[in-house]
Formats: C-alpha cells, structure tokens, sequence
C-alpha cells in the first residue's frame, strides 16, 4: 500500500477518534452516530483493500519464487556453459554446466581469469573477442579450444554480448568436441570405404547428370580399361570412345535404356591403347535428389573377358567335334576345323602341325605367309 492511502486511513481513524470524543462531551453521540458509522464503513473497506492487496502481494511473491527457482534450474542444469566475464575476463557469476566444462568446482572459479582454460593456440582469438564484445557492444562468436587438467582438450563455440551495466559480458559456451568425434568417425569410414573400392577389381564409376563428367573412378579402371583415372577425367567421352566399332549400337542401345527406364546393363567389347581387346559387363542407374531430378549416374563396371572366351571355346570346342565326327576325308575336315578356330578366335593365322619323322611341319594352315612356312618346316 503506498504512503498516500496510509495517510488518508490515518486522517480518518484520528477524525473518528475526535468526533467521538466531542460528541461524548456534547451529549450528542446519538445524534452524530451516523457519522461514526459512516466513518467506520469506511475503515472496514479499506481493511478489506488492504487484506486483498495483501493477498496479491503474497500470490506475486510466490510467483517470483517460482520463476526464479525454475530460472535457476535452466540457468544451473542447461546443456551450454553460462558465464558473466570482466573486462580483465575474470568469471564473476557461472553455472553448473559451465564449471563442468572447466573440470572444476563453481565456487572455486568465482574471480578466476577465463583465459587460464584457454589453449596458448586459441588465446589470441579469445582475446580479441572479449576486446570487440566490449568495445562494439555487438554480440561476437569464436571458437576456443579448451585445456583442462586431466582432460582431453575440448573445442568449444563462444557467443557474448555485453550487458545493459556496461561491466559485464555474459557468455554462452557451448562444447562441441561430440563434433568433431564424430567428424574424425567420418572420416575413418570415408578412408575405410575408400580403401575397400581401391582394393576390388570391379571399376565403381559416378559420373555427373547430364555433363556426363567424373563425380568418382576407382583406381582398377586402370586395370580393366588400360588408362588411368586422370584421362578418363579430362576426357569423359573415353567411355565411348573405347568401345568395339562393332559393338557401338550395343552400348548406344544401352543408354536409351538407362535414359528412358533410369537403370541399364551394358555388354560388349572395349579396344585398349595396346590393341588387345577385353569384354566389361556394365551395370548403371540414374540417381535422383529429392525433387525428383537426375542428378548423376552410379556404376560398376566387371571385366568378364575371361567369361567370354570360355563360352567362345566351349561353342568352338562343340562345333569341331561335330564336324570331326561328320563324314569325310581327314584334310578337308581339318581345313575346315582351322577356318573354325579362325573365325572363332579371331586369329590372324592359324595351323596344325603333325609329326613327320623327327620333324613338325604344317600339315594345314590358314594366313601364314609361304616364306614363314618355309622357314618353319
């Protein structure tokens, strides 16, 4: 109740006290016992005011009670460091967290110089964040590492702001070393899956959607198409440019597929710098981002060229015994087995020697020059 109202109760209860002192001299008590009365009504009201004011004041002090106790516990058990710093950076109030992060007990760092926990690397940083939180009043960030006695060193983020007093810069701290484990994770399993890609023969591929230019080539495309990853990506049209003349449709077939269903699979004959020529089984599929849209194409590539020549000879084996076992005179049966292992080969010349006395000679030969003949038999 402020001091107006208390002197205006006081006024009354004195003018209460008087006009029954006089009327009780006058002998007219009853005929001024309305006034009295009056005069008491009003006091009772402002008894009631008062025991209502009353009772608010109490209702606000509990409410403050409990908005700074339920203040305290976010302040005390939050999750980030809470610090009021000096401009000499000594710690004039923190919370629990806070000392926490320090490794030591919260009263103990009361007055402390918060640049004591900082690395000799990092103080310079911290240094000049204090220096600009104070001089530009503006809220400033830095990232500190911490070292503590007994503790692994910490990497922590600083943001502050100096307060409304001018004398203090309160300071959230907040400990991001759980990052930086699990960035180091990271890349240990990046290294992990690289070494794993290194390792297999099979080529993994990405390339970009739709320039077609190397995301990623595994280091075997070196093995498997007889260049190495560098050419491949200065020159993303290799991939074409390798394949057999006679098996370009078989590979433009392919990417219609891969264009119009999203995946494909791809056989056929590519044709190294060294001339030899080598079998690859592709397998291919567009990626999509979330929207939908194309935005690369991941593959693996597989040399299948000892698969390839396997079937080709178990074909070639069966067609020559069939025509062995056909009618007919031996030398023409073996000119037609050569023309057989010619074409199936893809030999340039072929032969069959037989033993005559001590001697080998070409019993039948398909390409060979009659000079190199002469000189072998």
């Amino acid at each position: 109740m402020d001091d107006a109202k208390k002197s205006e109760i006081s006024k009354l209860r004195l003018k209460a006290e008087d006009l029954l002192k006089k009327n009780s001299v006058k002998g007219e008590f009853m005929s001024d016992l309305s006034e009295v009365q009056r005069l008491i009504h009003e006091l009772e009201v402002y008894q009631i005011e008062l025991e209502m004011q009353n009772e608010e004041l109490l209702l606000a002090k509990e409410q403050a009670e409990v908005t700074a106790r339920n203040f305290t516990k976010l302040f005390d058990f939050a999750l980030s460091g809470y610090f009021s710093l000096s401009r000499e950076d000594k710690i004039s109030e923190l919370n629990l967290n806070g000392a926490k992060m320090l490794g030591k007990e919260r009263h103990k760092l009361i007055n402390s110089r918060f640049s004591s926990f900082v690395s000799g690397a990092t103080r310079p940083i911290f240094k000049q964040f204090l220096e600009n939180a104070f001089r530009n009043h503006t809220s400033e960030t830095c990232g500190l590492t911490l070292i503590t006695n007994g503790n692994a060193p910490k990497f922590v983020f600083l943001s502050g702001i100096v307060a409304e007093n001018e004398d203090e810069c309160l300071v959230t701290m907040v400990d991001l070393s759980h990052l930086s484990q699990i960035e180091n994770e990271l890349k240990i399993s990046e290294l992990q899956r690289i070494n794993i890609l290194n390792d297999i023969e099979d080529v993994v591929w990405s390339l970009s959607w739709p320039e077609m230019t190397v995301n990623y080539i595994s280091p075997s495309v070196e093995k498997l198409f007889g260049r190495p990853v560098e050419d491949f990506i200065a020159n993303p049209s290799l991939w074409s440019l390798m394949v057999h003349p006679e098996d370009k449709h078989l590979s433009d077939e392919a990417f219609d597929r891969l264009h119009n269903e999203g995946s494909a699979v791809r056989v056929c004959r590519i044709v190294r710098p060294n001339g030899s020529i080598a079998w690859i089984h592709d397998k291919s599929k567009i990626i999509c981002d979330t929207s939908g849209n194309p935005i690369r194409i991941d593959g693996i590539s597989r040399d299948i060229t000892e698969l390839k020549q396997a079937a080709i000879f178990r074909e070639m084996n069966q067609e020559i015994l069939q025509r062995l076992n056909q009618p007919g005179d031996l030398k023409t049966s073996i000119r037609e087995v050569l023309d057989i292992l010619k074409i199936r080969t893809g030999f340039n010349a072929v032969g069959i020697r037989l033993q005559d006395g001590d001697d080998f000679p070409y019993f039948a030969q398909k390409g060979f020059s009659t000079d190199f003949l002469s000189t072998e038999n």
